[in-house]
């Protein structure tokens, strides 16, 4: 029963895939595949160690997948799974969010590539030689970008502290937490965690868990800066939420998303994110504002939710049609 595989309907129609060993599908992907009527197919375990439990996944994804048209995978080594597929129509998409499936992984095993950025598309083509027209690239969404931009009276009232967002379960940002604390000690700064419990609170760290939605909005409304730490992000839909919730974030620049931003906002090492969240805490209510609509006029245009589907979808249906 440890090699078990289950199914995930919330449609009943359509004979596109997609297989996850992730206790929760991100909800920029969940969404992405809701538009194309995808079913989910979940396996118990991230990783396969052993030639019996690879005969047996290879037997049961063969049975799961003997109708499917198009399989998607976050993972190149489920891509490789479904190399036994029962139809040699079958076509097989990859989800690329994950680093050390560029490094270990064959990502030239895929029929089409979605990366969430040109950052990723670019290690993909550099790498590990994926022919570049066989790449899209659709930007992730924030779920918040209906919600106004606060005005100069608002902005005066936030509060001095810097938040860190890692609200999605199978985040856990332990490099990321490391640099962090490197950040925090030399820039003596206060951080507002909110995500996984494994981070203690310290007396410049406070770690707030998962909050619901209405709380996540508060804290993250009310803090004048969000830092993003990580060594390497696909994208990183948290900085994109805090600014559309109307904080200024600074990103690493190993992210996806730092392509998005200027660069007065993106850091690339523990004393330019000092300098950098420094200058946003001293940072006057009118040049906040000023910079704050600049920066969500530049980026909502460019991740559009509506646009973010449409694109999946249609990305999907071209090689659904036998397009590239």
């Amino acid at each position: 029963f440890l090699y078990r595989l289950y199914v995930v309907d919330f449609v009943e129609k359509g004979k596109i895939y997609f297989i996850s060993a992730l206790k929760s599908v991100h909800p920029v992907h969940l969404t992405w595949l809701r538009s194309v009527h995808a079913k989910i197919i979940k396996l118990p375990f991230r990783r396969i160690k052993y030639a019996f439990a690879l005969n047996t996944i290879y037997a049961l994804l063969s049975k799961k997948l003997t109708d499917a048209d198009i399989v998607i995978t976050e993972n190149p080594k489920f891509g490789i799974l479904t190399l036994l597929r029962a139809k040699k129509r079958t076509k097989i998409v990859g989800l690329a969010v994950n680093l050390n499936a560029y490094i270990y992984y064959h990502w030239r095993i895929f029929d089409h590539i979605i990366a969430n950025s040109h950052f990723i598309k670019e290690i993909l083509v550099k790498n590990d030689n994926v022919p570049s027209e066989k790449i899209s690239v659709i930007y992730p969404f924030s779920n918040f970008e209906e919600y106004p931009i606060p005005t100069e009276e608002q902005i005066k009232k936030k509060e001095r502290y810097i938040v860190w967002i890692a609200n999605y379960p199978e985040k856990r940002w332990t490099k990321g937490y490391s640099l962090l604390k490197r950040i925090v000690q030399k820039g003596h700064i206060k951080v507002i965690h909110i995500g996984h419990s494994s981070i203690s609170s310290s007396s410049n760290i406070i770690n707030l868990g998962y909050l619901n939605e209405q709380e996540f909005v508060n804290v993250v409304r009310k803090a004048k800066a969000c830092v993003h730490p990580s060594l390497f992000d696909a994208f990183g839909v948290a900085p994109l939420d805090a600014l559309n919730l109307g904080t200024l974030p600074v990103v690493s620049s190993n992210c996806g998303i730092s392509e998005l931003m200027p660069d007065e906002f993106v850091a690339s090492d523990v004393d330019d994110f000092c300098t950098k969240l420094r200058e946003i805490l001293d940072m006057s209510a009118k040049d906040y504002e000023s910079r704050l609509r600049k920066m969500i006029f530049s980026i909502r245009t460019k991740t559009s939710k509506q646009k973010s589907i449409k694109f999946f979808h249609d990305t999907i249906i071209n090689v659904l049609e036998g397009g590239q």
